[in-house]
């Protein structure tokens, strides 16, 4: 009989909450076994596939420096590179396994979150440990802030590291009631396995430490203690509790020291991050993000904007959730004491945790960047059941017969509270599936683009090219292909059979940027190649590519120039949903109007021979954001709302010159002829519209190229020693005398940043007295091996700029 009722303990304690705890995270992303590689999936895959075949160099520089020597990123992950091949070795590129890896780490880790907590808890009685344990286990592994970890394979960082976390805090917190040093190794290489996964287990010693100041009892309580006075925490002086925290944490503290040492040898940096231009963008914004309540607004409420919209019934359901919580939690800590020393603990492990999320603390409308948040949805999990759950100090109560009825309240209270915590559970799976379902059908997208861009590549003869517009970059927050570097991973070996990638010609950032945005320069400089045969764009609605018409050579080299398309007052077309409005006799175009809206008839223009839209406006509120939007013969909407070209109008009472460029985003050249242009402006305004024209950007922009070396694929030339060697030809810029050449600082990128982060990004210019001809850029002012880009200005007699800077061209520096 005993043996039996052990066996029924071990059951209903262990194995029964761990198969509960996994059927909720199948439940959550089961669909994601079934979908494919995303973004940085590829590059970590075919590097890992070049270890495999026996390239241990690349290993190495993973324990001697950066992770992948990405160029814009110091981490330092060498664990991490490990587990993708072990992946690789055993499943090649099949993503299921990948997937499976991702989901099983998950389940171990909300398991390991579970006993920890059991052993935490266990002198507050087995019913109470078990659900609080329990419920706390189920919300981190339900939690709808997991899916960017878990769905896209990359973020397995996140889950791998959280299980050695929490496996080296397990066996830290065991080893204080045995002698068993074998528990303190595991404890030690645990730590270790977690921060060479990810970086923010650093904070793993803090918390150890933390554990054993607000719970000291935990770690000095023998075996056979089970009497009151050895549960009460606040038995321990100050100096008790530091002391204790001190040697239980030397182990880690030690190990962190080693860590850190071993981090600034291999990257030069103790802190790491995101650099360049991407680093300093973080940077620019930092204060704004870390004082907004956006990003907590959307960790309380989960919900990605574009699966859920904006008026959603879950966010009301959360809400009374909430607030249910709230008011019982509330009038239970009025009848008790409240958990100090655990809310103390919580405190510090929230701060833990957010702490290295210094630079890329943000969440987007679509959860975007969900992944860095996976370790603080552990102690957020806990918070909750730990204030329903914990026991109940009723010694303030004089008599018996009122500790008895406060009792049966409070039992009452929490027996509540519990059911609403497990409503919230089965609420947070429920938006967890549908969350991730927009992840699932990003992986459909690129498996379907691979397929389709195999096709194409099969058709084309030797020696000709492809030229690719509108990869497919993300879906409702989802990534897709990051960038043009990802997709010709994705089109070589081991996804594909043989190299298709110098098959295409892409436009797509080289790393993070603006996907929408295209480099205006070399796409028609690459479409008068005769070696390039086909233009197509991707179709995210039938996953395929459609083919577009090739523009004529006379087109695309502008010859003649074309004249400027000059707005009379009878090509204007108002349009607003309000009465309110007229257009003004005279020259000029004026709406009054609380919506706004105008819509402007373009005559099938063609969109190769115009690339920017010029007026004066005179606007009668201050600087406010201006859209464009334009609609095309191939289709019947309006392009792009989602992205929309805009810009900044003028301050109040003024008249300013207005320069919009269009050609800038690929979307201007895959909808045929241009039948319309759409101006929109922000509701309230009252504007003046004069002298508006669409004019090509041979009147306004310089064009340069790199003489002395070949550019590839994704529009990068490679340089050495000998520098660059750049030919410029401003001669149809009005009043132009000189050329100034800008030089990008390292891994700088200037492609659709704003003036004023553009001019940070500089590292140096060169002024040449000439409109046309060659300049000769020394390797020295390179200067370190890296990606820079080169832009171009044209100044007039006295040195102020007279032309829109240059499309960027990119060289990689290698001596």
């Amino acid at each position: 009989m005993p043996e039996l009722n052990a066996r029924t303990y071990v059951l209903a304690t262990y194995f029964l909450p761990a198969c509960v705890l996994t059927c909720i995270v199948f439940i959550c992303f089961g669909r994601t076994l079934g979908s494919y590689f995303v973004a940085d999936d590829f590059g970590q895959i075919c590097y890992v596939a070049g270890i495999c075949k026996g390239n241990l160099s690349e290993l190495i520089s993973n324990f001697t420096g950066a992770y992948m020597q990405i160029p814009v990123m110091q981490i330092y992950r060498p664990c991490l590179l490990l587990s993708f091949i072990f992946d690789y070795l055993i499943w090649h590129t099949n993503a299921f396994g990948y997937f499976l890896t991702n989901i099983l780490f998950l389940i171990g880790t909300a398991i390991m979150l579970y006993l920890l907590l059991r052993k935490l808890t266990r002198y507050w009685g087995n019913n109470r440990s078990l659900l609080f344990s329990f419920l706390s286990a189920a919300l981190f592994a339900s939690s709808p802030l997991h899916c960017e970890s878990i769905s896209f394979v990359s973020g397995r960082d996140n889950i791998i590291s959280a299980f050695f976390y929490l496996l080296a805090l397990y066996c830290f917190v065991s080893k204080s009631n045995t002698k068993n040093n074998k528990l303190l190794l595991v404890g030690i290489v645990s730590f270790w396995i977690a921060v060479l996964s990810k970086e923010t287990a650093i904070g793993l010693p803090l918390i150890l430490a933390g554990l054993s100041f607000f719970l000291p009892h935990i770690f000095n309580q023998q075996p056979e203690a089970t009497s009151a006075l050895t549960h009460n925490a606040d038995r321990y002086s100050i100096q008790e509790r530091l002391r204790l925290a001190f040697i239980v944490s030397l182990p880690l503290w030690f190990s962190t020291i080693i860590y850190f040492l071993i981090r600034f040898l291999a990257l030069g940096t103790f802190t790491g991050g995101y650099t360049g231009s991407i680093g300093a963008g973080l940077m620019s914004n930092l204060v704004k993000r870390w004082t907004t309540l956006d990003t907590i607004f959307k960790i309380i409420f989960p919900l990605n904007l574009e699966v859920f919209g904006a008026a959603s019934d879950y966010k009301t359901i959360l809400s009374i959730s909430y607030i249910i919580l709230a008011t019982l939690i509330f009038i239970k800590l009025l009848s008790s004491k409240w958990p100090s020393n655990w809310l103390g603990l919580m405190i510090l492990w929230v701060l833990t945790t957010i702490v290295p999320l210094y630079q890329v603390w943000a969440l987007g409308n679509s959860l975007e960047g969900a992944r860095f948040f996976f370790f603080l949805t552990i102690p957020l999990a806990i918070i909750v059941p730990l204030l329903i759950t914990a026991p109940s100090n009723n010694s303030h109560i004089s008599t018996n017969t009122s500790k008895t009825m406060l009792q049966a309240e409070l039992r009452i209270i929490e027996i509540l509270a519990v059911v609403t915590t497990g409503i919230l559970v089965l609420v947070s799976i429920n938006i967890t599936q549908k969350n991730n379902i927009p992840w699932v059908h990003a992986g459909k997208q690129t498996e379907a683009c691979l397929l389709a861009g195999q096709k194409l590549a099969k058709l084309t003869d030797p020696g000709k090219k492809l030229v690719l517009l509108g990869l497919p970059s993300e879906k409702e927050g989802a990534h897709i292909i990051y960038n043009g570097p990802t997709f010709n991973v994705m089109m070589s070996p081991p996804f594909c059979e043989m190299d298709y990638g110098t098959k295409f010609i892409t436009f797509e950032p080289l790393f993070y940027g603006f996907t929408e945005l295209i480099n205006t320069q070399r796409f028609k400089e690459v479409l008068s190649d005769p070696s390039i045969v086909g233009l197509f764009v991707w179709n995210e609605n039938t996953l395929t590519f459609d083919q577009l018409p090739m523009p004529s050579n006379q087109v695309l080299t502008g010859l003649p120039l074309s004249r400027p398309m000059i707005f009379k007052k009878n090509d204007i077309l108002i349009a607003s949903l309000t009465s309110t409005m007229w257009v003004k006799e005279g020259k000029a175009h004026q709406v009054l109007t609380d919506d706004y809206g105008l819509l402007n008839a373009a005559s099938n223009l063609d969109p190769y021979q115009y690339d920017f839209i010029e007026f004066t406006l005179k606007a009668l509120l201050p600087k406010e954001p201006i859209f464009i939007f334009w609609k095309g013969e191939r289709t019947l909407n309006w392009c792009d709302y989602k992205h929309p070209v805009h810009t900044v109008g003028c301050n109040a009472s003024s008249t300013t010159n207005i320069r919009i460029r269009l050609s800038d985003h690929w979307r201007w050249f895959t909808q045929g002829n241009i039948t319309q242009l759409q101006l929109e402006f922000m509701p309230g305004q009252s504007i003046e519209i004069n002298n508006m024209r669409l004019i090509s950007a041979k009147e306004l922009i310089p064009k340069i190229n790199i003489a002395n070396a070949p550019v590839n694929n994704l529009g990068v030339y490679a340089i050495g020693k000998d520098g660059a060697w750049v030919d410029f030809d401003a001669g149809t810029i009005r009043n132009c005398k000189a050329i100034q050449i800008e030089i990008s600082k390292p891994n700088y990128f200037l492609d659709g940043l704003p003036e004023k982060e553009t001019k940070n990004a500089i590292m140096t210019t060169i002024v040449h007295p000439s409109v046309k001809g060659r300049l000769h850029i020394s390797s020295n002012t390179f200067i370190s091996p890296a990606y820079y880009q080169l832009s171009a200005l044209c100044l007039d007699q006295s040195g102020t700029p007279v032309s829109e800077r240059s499309d960027p061209i990119t060289v990689s520096f290698n001596n």
